[in-house]
């Protein structure tokens, strides 16, 4: 007979309730009227009377719970890698970002996208070492340039928390090298870039180019001090511009906050970040870059492209202050630290809120910075991002606070055509972040 009475009952295990079962039309079976052995596969059916069974799977009832527990493995597996799977953007399409990247023996690149706190992508291409033929892997380690500031500005965060300091407080209160003309000069105006401090750097070596960097300290190019420091800024006349009058990118504003975490907490800035950040957050590889002869382990060497080859140019004389830089890490640390900063916790709901805020002048005008972090936006969605470049190494940090998104790219090759150009491992981060919430194909 055709089997056109189907089922009468059926027990679905989902969220463990019984529902009715559809009828089965002919549709479903052996015009001979044999039964279909179709069944859902999580459900347990009570057979049709007088009816054949297709195959070999059915014999007038399930066999056997060996069955079930087969088909929920299979299940179990085909929805986790669906869940573990970004809602955007494919594995094949951020691929797609880093084909300069794929071919020749060239220095490297280590990217990730994390999604709500998951990696939920992650790359490495190229090489760490090219005269030692050692690859970029997920524990090499970058200097991140001033991507540090993140860093600094969240020690200084906590320090406020802790009642150790307050932002309003005078940067001269801790560091009383300061010049006269800087002692008015707030560590909030140094945490937005609104102190006016003359350029260390340039006071320092001039205008740095590419020819500033070598392969490392054999050079005989003894470090700059912190002393080095304060004694070509207090021979300056006086600031770019009064505190808060203006927005001026400074690496020496970052530089004394450093040393406002240090003279706060009564301990040196790397263990701070060590005691305070690295360690609860899990970043096991990251560090404060040491003061040589001491080396750092799988740490990726620097290198740019002239006269048609890869030059290595890890050393300079700066390479070895910090609070605007200094900050060793890699990415699979990043990721840690980009889940971390990207919600309350690690910071309190008053300080987080502070750091993505956008500072102003004094006149009201809007920075687009807040501490640590530019404040910008891609395909309309708002973003905090940040570049890191030093010698060779070119990194980008982007956060979307809609999209709870996040894309790292570190770098150790500058082989664009302008030197300076920091915003190539920024540029290829924001494009990642574009690719994983728009499903760019």
């Amino acid at each position: 007979p055709a089997c056109t009475t189907g089922m009468d009952w059926a027990w679905v295990r989902s969220h463990g309730k019984p529902i009715r079962s559809v009828d089965f039309t002919k549709s479903m079976f052996q015009s001979d009227g044999a039964c279909g052995s179709y069944a859902p596969p999580l459900m347990l059916a009570k057979q049709v009377p007088g009816c054949r069974p297709l195959g070999a799977i059915s014999t007038g009832r399930v066999q056997s719970d060996d069955m079930l527990r087969m088909v929920w493995l299979i299940l179990a597996v085909v929805v986790a890698l669906v869940l573990a799977w970004p809602s955007g953007g494919t594995g094949s399409s951020f691929d797609d970002a880093l084909t300069k990247w794929k071919s020749g023996h060239r220095p490297g690149v280590a990217a990730a996208i994390v999604r709500e706190g998951r990696v939920v992508y992650q790359r490495t291409l190229g090489y760490a070492d090219l005269k030692a033929n050692v690859p970029v892997r997920g524990d090499t380690r970058f200097l991140v340039g001033s991507i540090s500031k993140q860093f600094t500005a969240t020690a200084v965060l906590m320090l406020a928390q802790d009642g150790r300091l307050r932002l309003d407080d005078a940067a001269s209160r801790f560091v009383t090298e300061l010049p006269a003309s800087a002692r008015a000069i707030t560590i909030r105006q140094l945490l937005s870039h609104t102190g006016g401090l003359p350029d260390h750097e340039e006071l320092l070596a001039g205008k740095i180019e590419r020819d500033f960097f070598v392969a490392s300290a054999a050079s005989r190019r003894q470090p700059f001090t912190l002393r080095d420091v304060f004694g070509v800024l207090g021979r300056v006349p006086g600031l770019h511009f009064e505190p808060g009058d203006r927005w001026e990118y400074s690496n020496t504003g970052y530089l004394v906050l450093g040393q406002v975490v240090e003279r706060a907490c009564d301990c040196s800035y790397a263990e701070f970040l060590s005691r305070r950040i690295f360690g609860p957050l899990k970043m096991r590889d990251s560090l404060v870059i040491p003061q040589p002869p001491a080396t750092i382990a799988r740490m990726a060497s620097a290198y740019t492209w002239a006269r048609g080859e890869w030059i290595n140019i890890s050393y300079s004389p700066l390479n070895f202050m910090v609070g605007h830089d200094g900050v060793v890490s890699t990415i699979q640390d990043m990721t840690r630290w980009a889940t971390a900063i990207g919600k309350e916790g690690i910071l309190s709901a008053e300080s987080h809120s502070g750091m993505f805020q956008t500072s102003s002048t004094n006149d009201g005008k809007p920075t687009n910075y807040g501490f640590g972090w530019r404040i910008d936006n891609l395909d309309g969605k708002r973003v905090s991002q940040h570049e890191g470049c030093w010698s060779g190494f070119r990194n980008g940090i982007v956060l979307s606070a809609d999209a709870r998104l996040s894309a790292i790219v570190l770098t150790n090759a500058a082989d664009n055509d302008k030197f300076w150009n920091c915003e190539e491992g920024l540029n290829l981060a924001r494009e990642l972040l574009r690719r994983g919430m728009l499903g760019k194909n």
